[in-house]
Formats: C-alpha cells, sequence, structure tokens
C-alpha cells in the first residue's frame, strides 16, 4: 500500500488513553530531518509522536499481546490479539530491523533538570511575516542522567514527560519487558530504535540528523463525539 494511504487510513491508528492520541503504527518520512517530518506531517494534518505518548503505547501494545488489555484502531473498531502482536513486533522485533524513529523532542540549556529544558510539540507557522514553528518548552523533570541501562516499562518507572526515572529490576533485555536508555544532553533529540538485541530509547541524537532507515511515527487527537 502506498504509503499516504498507510498515512490517512485510520484502521492503521492505535488509540492511546492514556494522552488520548492515536499513533500510527507505520514509520513514515525516512530520510527527513525532524523539521521536515514536522512540516509535511503537519500539511497532511498531523503531528509527529512524542515520548510522553510512546511510553504509554509500548506498555499498551504489551498488555494486549497478553490479553490484559484491548486496543482500539482510529475507528474505534476492537483490535485482535493476533493483530496486537504483529503490531507489538514492529517495536519488539525477534529478527530484523523494525522501527528506526525520531521523536518531537530535543534539548536545550534552560531552567530544569540537570540545566535542560524540552523543547516539543512543534507547530510549524506560515504567514507573511514568519515562516517558523512554534513549541512547548519545558523544564526537564529529574530523570536518570545514564547511559546504556535497562529500564523496566511499568508507568512508575517514567516521569510524566516519559523519561525513566527507575533501573531495571531484570539484568537483562527481555523483549516487551524492558527497553535500554541513553539520558538526555544539550542540543540533542530523541529516538527509539528497535533491533533483535534490544529496543531503546536514545537522548543523544542530534537535532538535524537525517538518514534513510530514519522516520517518524504520525499521530492525530482523539476527536470525541
Amino acid at each position: 500500500m502506498p504509503e499516504n494511504e498507510l498515512i490517512k487510513d485510520r484502521r492503521n491508528f492505535i488509540y492511546v488513553p492514556q494522552t488520548n492520541r492515536f499513533v500510527n503504527y507505520n514509520q513514515a518520512f525516512n530520510d527527513l530531518t525532524l523539521e521536515e517530518s514536522i512540516r509535511k506531517a503537519k500539511n497532511l494534518g498531523f503531528s509527529i509522536l512524542q515520548l510522553s505518548t510512546l511510553i504509554p503505547h509500548l506498555i499498551n501494545l504489551r498488555d494486549a499481546t497478553e490479553g490484559k488489555i484491548t486496543l482500539y484502531d482510529g475507528l474505534g473498531t476492537s483490535i485482535p490479539k493476533s493483530k496486537s502482536k504483529e503490531i507489538f513486533d514492529k517495536y519488539f522485533p525477534f529478527c530484523g530491523k523494525g522501527l528506526d524513529i525520531i521523536l518531537d523532542v530535543y534539548f536545550q540549556k534552560g531552567t530544569g533538570f540537570k540545566n535542560l529544558e524540552l523543547v516539543a510539540n512543534s507547530r510549524p507557522i506560515f504567514t507573511e511575516k514568519r515562516n517558523g514553528f512554534q513549541r512547548d518548552v519545558i523544564p526537564l523533570e529529574e530523570c536518570l542522567m545514564e547511559n546504556n541501562i535497562l529500564v523496566d516499562l511499568t508507568p512508575e518507572s517514567f516521569n510524566s514527560q516519559g523519561f525513566p526515572i527507575k533501573k531495571s529490576k531484570i539484568k537483562t533485555y527481555e523483549r516487551g519487558k524492558n527497553v535500554y536508555y541513553w539520558h538526555p544532553i544539550e542540543n540533542s533529540s530523541v529516538w527509539f530504535s528497535t533491533e533483535v538485541g534490544g529496543s531503546s530509547i536514545n537522548c543523544e541524537r542530534d537535532i538535524n540528523t537525517s538518514d534513510s532507515i530514519l522516520g517518524v511515527l504520525l499521530c492525530i487527537n482523539h476527536i470525541k463525539k
């Protein structure tokens, strides 16, 4: 199916009730920088996935494969357990490569934890006088500042912004149970990478990076009827 059809088909979105967002599980816009992806998404009526939505989304996917919850698509239709497992494998692959996505979050010097601020929720502005971005700037909450560590995929392991606050109780990587983590640094962005050796949240990606295997996941706000 062509990329535009995968993007627009509401059946390819999964509802994340914790943040009231729908997330498309198909990677899009490979080989673009974050700003290029944000502009393209905006033109199509979407936003780019943020870490605060990714974390509960990962937990929900894991719980759905275990039969603990039911996921719903963008049409409000329940997603069968077999399909949930298929989607789960994109985020936690058994073999080969899964998703490799950059998130709409980066860091700058500021007043938050370790003198860092989050810059997120980017909205392009197109006017006669201005062609740029409007963004939310938020002090970074306290989080772990260590690299190459494991973090359990449980709600209590993360702060409200989606950054880890507790190390994993498990000493080795377990698919869907924990993720690897690299801490925030100034002038870097956040990306989520998946491979057989372990899915990871890396906060040390160059803001201006583009790569043929690096893309984004698109989001839409939940519209109440």
